[in-house]
């Protein structure tokens, strides 16, 4: 079919050809919004899976420094432990080295008084059993000289020289009262002190 073109559809052709020309860049128009929209919603996804890749690589990351940083805390936590074990330990261990030197301590010192002790009482036992022994001399002495002294007295007196001197002097000295009575003092004393004697 052929259609006749003249010179009163001129302007109509051109509203026609200007329609389809429109109609044309409005579908290429949409056409590309579509890919824009596409292109768009795209990217979006494929920014969203970047995203949640990213997040989930810095969840990861932070779950590893926090792991890491826990491990370490552990570890620093360990050695502290260890060394306030191993500080108890030497603790103990000094404890029941100085128990044991005290009690070492102690027994010797026990000894050296027990020792002491019976050194002292064997001085002074030796030392009482010596004081006895010379205060046993002693008395034997005094008796001997008591005895000696008695046995002395008697002989003066029963010497026939003495009597006669003694005689002599009291005939002399008894006529007078004041020298009788002296004489009788002067033998009363001396016979108390020979029978003190005796």
């Amino acid at each position: 079919m052929q259609l006749d073109i003249c010179e009163c559809d001129f302007g109509y052709y051109l509203n026609l050809t200007f329609c389809v020309n429109v109609i044309q860049q409005f579908s290429i128009t949409q056409k590309n919004a579509t890919n824009l929209e596409n292109t768009i919603e795209n990217e979006l996804q494929r920014s969203e899976i970047e995203l949640k890749h990213a997040f989930i690589g810095l969840e990861q990351l932070i779950i590893s420094n926090i792991t890491t940083l826990a491990l370490n805390m552990m570890e620093d936590d360990k050695e502290i432990i260890e060394d306030i074990v191993s500080t108890n330990r030497t603790i103990h261990q000094n404890v029941d080295e100085m128990r044991a030197e005290n009690t070492n301590q102690f027994s010797a010192l026990t000894d050296l008084i027990g020792n002491n002790h019976m050194q002292t009482l064997n001085y002074l036992t030796n030392t009482n059993t010596t004081l006895s022994d010379k205060l046993d001399v002693q008395t034997a002495l005094i008796d001997n000289n008591q005895l000696s002294i008695k046995n002395n007295f008697t002989a003066i007196i029963n010497t026939m020289a003495t009597q006669v001197y003694l005689k002599s002097v009291y005939d002399n000295l008894i006529g007078t009262v004041s020298t009788k009575t002296q004489l009788q003092s002067v033998y009363d004393r001396l016979l108390a002190a020979i029978n003190e004697i005796t």
